[in-house]
This record gives C-alpha cells, structure tokens and sequence, in this order.
C-alpha cells in the first residue's frame, strides 16, 4: 500500500508565504505604526487616550481572530487520523516554533489518541485515496480534504472550513472595525487641517517643524490610508454581507459557486428552449400568412433581450426546484445524498408489469422479443443493461431536440468552482461540475483528467 502523501500546507503559517498574505501583513504593521506616530500625537489629549484605546482593542481582536484562523488545521479527522496511524503520530515538521503554534492552537493534536472522529456520513476521496466526511472537499492548494470546505484564502494562506470559519468571520469584522476607527479619525484631522484648526499647531510641534510643509506632508499621508482604508472597508462589506446571507441559507461559498452555476446552466438552457419555440411559432405563422403575429414573436424576443419580458407572447419555460439545503450536503449542491441522480417514477409504471422509473426489467426482454417479430421488425427489442428514458409519458429514446439544447449549453456557462480552490474527489461531485483540472503534475500521473 502507497503511504498517503503529506498535506502541502498544515496552516496558514506554512512556508512558502503568498504574496497577497505578506501584503496583508505590511498593511496591517503599516495601519497600526501610522496611528501610533501620525495620528495619536496630533490629537487632543482626552480624544487620543480615548480613540488609541479603542484603536488598540480593534488591533488586539484582529490578531485574535486573526491567528486562530490562520493556526488551526481545518484537515478532515479521517485523513488527519490515518495520516497519523501512518506516520507514527506526526504529520509534519515545520521548526519548534511553528510546531509550538500548532500545538498551541490545535490542541495537542499530532497525537493519533487526540484525534476523535465523529460519526456521520461518509465518501470517498480518490485524491487522498481514505474515506472522508460526506461533507469535505479536496483543496488544490492545501493537497488535503478540508472539513465543510468553505474556500481557499488567498489573504490568510489557509483553506476555510468548519474549524475555522468562525474566526474567518470574526477577523473580517474586526478589520471593519479598525479601519472604520482609523479613517473616521483620519478624516476628522484632515477636516481640521483644511479648516485651519488646532491640529496645525500640534503637528508642529510633534514634529519640531513649522510651516505649511507640515501640514501638507500630514496631510498626504492621511490621505493615503483613507484612500486604502476606504476601498477596504467597500470590499470588506460585500464580503461581510454575502457571507451573512449564506449563513441565513446554510450553504458553504463552494455550494454557492456550485449552485449557481447549475442556475445559470439551467437558465441557458430554457433561453435556447424558448427561442427553438419562438422560431417554431414564426415559420407556423409565416406559413398561415399571419405576418403580423410573426412580427409580433420577434420583437417579443428583442423586447426580453433588453429586459422586458412582459412584452414577449411567450412565457419563459418553468425551471426545476432549486434543492433544499436542510437535506445535506449533497443535496445542497444538487444532486441525492448518495451522489446519484434521481429518475422520477412515470406515470403507468404499475401498469406495465415489469418497468420501473422508465427502464424495462430482463423478464420483458422475451415478451418484446417476439413482439418485436411480430411487427415485422420495426420496434426494437429491451436490451439487458439498457434502460429507455420516457418522453412524454412514452418508452422511447431521448428526444433529440432537448439533447440539442443540452449540448448547446457549454461548459462556460458554469462558471468554475476551481476559483475557491477546490478538487473533487468524488464520482458525486464530479457529477455536479467540479473540475479538478488544476492538479499537481505527480496527481497527474496517476489520475486521468476529468
């Protein structure tokens, strides 16, 4: 047996550091050293006691949350225990320090007896190639199974899932706080200096210069971090509120991502299905010589291009229910628990004493045969193995018109669930789109592409 491979990444403290992580880390010492030596020493005394205390317990929550969500390992326990059991209870070693970190944050968790894993469902990840909860995906980045994986961090260097997703949260509020505090204060000190006020005076004297050279250069500098701190705050309250209501919904990002490419897959393909119906109606028009009502169906369709459905005779085909998220994780990316799809029972069914859900059973296959003989030849005969998928209520083959469509629908569409950082390691979840294209070379090797 091939011993499983050791995860690329334990943490977000692993070596090698991103750049959009180091740069996170600049900004952060840059924030705090700014406010210490530009804007606390030019503030009344009361205010600056007051907003430096405030400022420092924003700083203090940031680095809480900051670190448990960048320490603690969000590895699946599955894989984490037989990562273990195969390594003589140690996963990796990265130095005493960042060894210390982990333990420090991870409890004392690169002892096999410490890992303790829960009972729930079950699957397969072909990538670690161990049996993993139902609910955790395979990260590109990270090259280990991520329980209730959420997505890839590009700014903490670590993958996001149900041990740390909280602290994730957290830190995104305790940003928000300290840069609100930052730039409302900044704004109130550049307000001041325009207005020819007391902070001049003070910022002279901070500095032991005078002069309008002072007051120009702190004032660019303020500008500066308000600029920074503005566009931050912007991108911070989009991702605060598109994570509040994915809380409301109870749904990961990756189910997001997964999820709304299958709308917009199924969008295309009930747009292209209407327009196959609106070329219908206006050849069946033309050919009644009813050219007004052929006018008609074709402004309707430039009427909804821009917008305007109310003005198209024809009604938009209905699109099938979104899946409900309360009955798992599977089903919450759309498909059955057990990853299959599901054949809905037709109608007859009972009727015809041996088809189940459209897929005739071998003890027909005689009784067709001679049918088949007995019409000379021209209905073909069940075939074991072989089930027909029923069209309008009818045995037959798929209607060629809807595989059309089908087909016509590209995969560009879907969009791509790969911008979370996720693999799939399962038949299930390569039923639902997932590409896991962008795998290492030595993966490569041995799994074919999708």
């Amino acid at each position: 047996m091939v011993p499983l491979e050791v995860p690329k990444r334990r943490n977000g403290l692993t070596p090698p550091y991103t750049g959009p992580q180091i740069a996170s880390w600049l900004f952060l010492l840059a924030t705090i050293i700014h406010f210490v030596l530009f804007i606390t020493p030019i503030l009344p005394f009361e205010a600056a006691v007051a907003l430096t205390a405030a400022f420092f317990v924003s700083v203090f929550f940031v680095f809480l949350y900051g670190m448990r969500a960048i320490a603690i390992d969000p590895i699946d326990d599955r894989l984490k225990k037989k990562i273990l059991e195969e390594r003589n209870g140690v996963i990796k070693s990265e130095g005493k320090f960042l060894d210390f970190i982990y333990r420090l944050y991870n409890g004392d968790g690169v002892k096999m007896q410490s890992v303790v894993v829960p009972e729930e469902e079950t699957k397969h990840c072909w990538i670690s190639d161990t049996t993993v909860a139902e609910h955790s995906m395979h990260c590109k980045y990270c090259g280990k199974s991520v329980a209730n994986f959420d997505h890839h961090c590009m700014w903490l260097n670590t993958s996001i899932g149900s041990k740390n997703y909280k602290d994730f949260y957290r830190l995104m509020l305790a940003i928000a706080l300290m840069q609100l505090i930052h730039i409302g204060v900044s704004t109130y000190l550049v307000v001041d200096i325009f207005t020819h006020g007391p902070t001049e005076a003070r910022a002279d004297d901070w500095l032991g210069t005078s002069g309008d050279n002072t007051s120009i250069a702190i004032t660019a500098v303020l500008l500066f971090f308000m600029f920074f701190d503005a566009v931050s705050l912007i991108l911070l309250a989009q991702l605060i509120v598109f994570h509040i209501k994915l809380q409301k919904k109870g749904l990961t990002t990756y189910q997001f991502i997964v999820q709304d490419a299958q709308r917009r897959r199924e969008k295309a393909k009930l747009e292209l299905e209407l327009e196959q119906m609106r070329m219908t109606e206006v050849a069946r028009a033309q050919e009644q010589g009813q050219n007004m009502e052929a006018r008609r169906l074709v402004m309707g369709g430039k009427c909804r291009s821009i917008g305007c459905a109310s003005c198209d005779p024809l009604d938009m085909p209905q699109p099938p229910p979104e899946p409900d998220p309360n009955q798992g994780f599977s089903s919450a990316l759309g498909a059955s628990n057990n990853g299959e799809t599901e054949i809905p029972e037709q109608p007859g069914d009972a009727e015809n004493g041996g088809a189940h859900n459209g897929v005739e059973t071998n003890d027909n296959y005689h009784d067709e045969n001679e049918a088949a003989h007995e019409n000379g030849g021209n209905e073909a005969p069940a075939t074991n193995g072989v089930g027909f998928i029923p069209v309008n209520g009818e045995v037959g083959e798929m209607s060629n018109e809807r595989h059309d469509l089908d087909s016509q629908a590209t995969q560009s569409e879907l969009g791509d669930p790969d911008d979370v950082g996720v693999m799939t390691p399962t038949k299930s979840d390569a039923l639902l789109g997932a590409n896991p294209r962008d795998r290492d070379d030595e993966e490569e090797e041995v799994l074919p592409a999708v």
